[in-house]
Order: C-alpha cells, then sequence, then structure tokens
C-alpha cells in the first residue's frame, strides 16, 4: 500500500559500526548534530552511513540516488541502500557510497514504499586507504593483488610502490622478536644489503579498491615477518606508497608482510 506525506528524517552519518543518538555524525565530526543545525556533512568515499527516518517499516523496498550538485544529473550506481532497521523512534537505512564515486558536493533523493524525499547537501571525500597484508607465498615475477582494507578509504591513483626490511628489527636465527632467514638457494644468513633499501616494484593494475604489481626480485628464501600488535604497527617487512595526488604524496607506509 502506497503511503502519504513526506517521510519526516533526521540523519545521522557515521561508520556502519557506530550507535549512538540520531543527528549526523561521521569520523570527521566531533559530535553528534541534528540534520539541521549544518549546513554540509561530510561522508567518505567508500564507506557506510544511516539515515534516520518515520519509514513507518523495514521493509527494504526502497532507492537511494545520488546527485551532483555541479551538474544535476544522477550518478548512477553511486550509492545502495543495503537494508532497514528498526528503532526505538524512526527506522534507519544503512547505505553504501561506492569507491567509483568522485569527491565533491551531491544531494541525495530517498525514495521508499512510494514517498520521497530529499536530505541535504553532503561533501564526499577522499581518505588514504590501508592495504591488505603481503601474504606469505609468492615466486619471483608473481602478480601480485592487495586489496584496500574493509573500507579504510579509496585508491585515487598510486604511481609507484617500494618493498622495504627494516633494519630495526634485523633478521637473527633464533632471536627473541622471532624473526628469522631460511635460506632455500644456498644463502646462510640474511643479505644485510637489503636493510632499509627501497625496491621499486611494477605497478601493472590498478582500481578504486586495489593495487597490482609483481613479486620483489629478492633472493628466494623464507622472510618470517617481525610485528608489534596493532593496524600498520612497526613491522620488519614494509611496503611503501607514493600517490598521485599532492595532499597524500609520497612514502606512505599502508601494508606490512603476513604473518
Amino acid at each position: 500500500m502506497e503511503r502519504s506525506g513526506r517521510i519526516r528524517y533526521k540523519f545521522r552519518l557515521s561508520l556502519i559500526t557506530s550507535h549512538s543518538k540520531l543527528g549526523i555524525r561521521s569520523k570527521l565530526m566531533p559530535k553528534d548534530y541534528v540534520a539541521d543545525t549544518i549546513a554540509t556533512a561530510e561522508v567518505l568515499v567508500n564507506s557506510s552511513f544511516f539515515i534516520y527516518g518515520n519509514f513507518e517499516s523495514s521493509s527494504s523496498n526502497g532507492k537511494i540516488t545520488l546527485i551532483s550538485n555541479k551538474t544535476n544529473e544522477e550518478v548512477p550506481n553511486g550509492m545502495k541502500l543495503v537494508i532497514v532497521i528498526r528503532s526505538t523512534e524512526f527506522h534507519y537505512m544503512t547505505t553504501a557510497v561506492s569507491a567509483d564515486v568522485d569527491s565533491g558536493y551531491y544531494h541525495i533523493e530517498v525514495e521508499h514504499l512510494g514517498r520521497k524525499d530529499t536530505l541535504p547537501t553532503i561533501h564526499l571525500i577522499y581518505k588514504r586507504p590501508v592495504f591488505d597484508y603481503l601474504g606469505k607465498t609468492y615466486t619471483i615475477v608473481d602478480n601480485v593483488t592487495l586489496n584496500v582494507m574493509g573500507q579504510s578509504g579509496v585508491n585515487t591513483g598510486i604511481s609507484a610502490i617500494y618493498f622495504e626490511f627494516s633494519s630495526a628489527h634485523p633478521y637473527t636465527p633464533g632471536s627473541v622478536a622471532g624473526v628469522t632467514f631460511q635460506s632455500y638457494e644456498g644463502l646462510t644468513a640474511f643479505p644485510t644489503e637489503l636493510y632499509d633499501k627501497p625496491i621499486a616494484l611494477n605497478i601493472v593494475g590498478q582500481d578504486r579498491k586495489s593495487i597490482k604489481f609483481i613479486s620483489p626480485d629478492i633472493p628466494a628464501g623464507y622472510y618470517s615477518n617481525w610485528i608489534d600488535t596493532g593496524l600498520l604497527a612497526p613491522s620488519s617487512i614494509n611496503l611503501f606508497f607514493d600517490f598521485e595526488s599532492t595532499e597524500w604524496g609520497k612514502n606512505n607506509r599502508l601494508s606490512i608482510g603476513g604473518v
């Protein structure tokens, strides 16, 4: 049955894992806001956020349309409705922003069970990504693909990648740190000339959510990895990325060796 009237809404922009009061919130905002207290909310490209409203149903029979303020044209597949969940006062829509959307100013048209409304302007922005850890076993000159880790950010274009062993965690068989090197081609110790030496990797492809390159040309062997706790914590095996964007620049340590 078609419902009449406008959707009375408040909307909140946040990570999908965050739950708090109604209003607007994202990583880029220090606290919650109600929808009419700020002119423009900021949302990350390749992220999820909530739209709260009096949808009166948890049906996912709806549509989220992203429209560019600059061209007033719809962005195909720019956003999608994931699910509608019942809350105490309002229902909320979990909405996903595509990684392929350009940064800029947009507005959102919400349609649900025959009713439509338009939300205030939002500003979509990029965040520097973190990539998955380098895997454990590769053959020299293999193609290696690293994906952007979850919704950590978006790859806007990488010009160079470097592989590097850190001398801060040297390879000593049986060391307390557990960092060991095992030879496969007659080497009896780690080749120390590789410490802190950027080894350029040949990029063969990339998109907003991944990067593909040729594995490093280093002596064959087993290189275990020392890693402290935490995301991108100190590590003995590191990958550095140079972005085409001058904002993010060069020498970004955004991945480490697998453990």
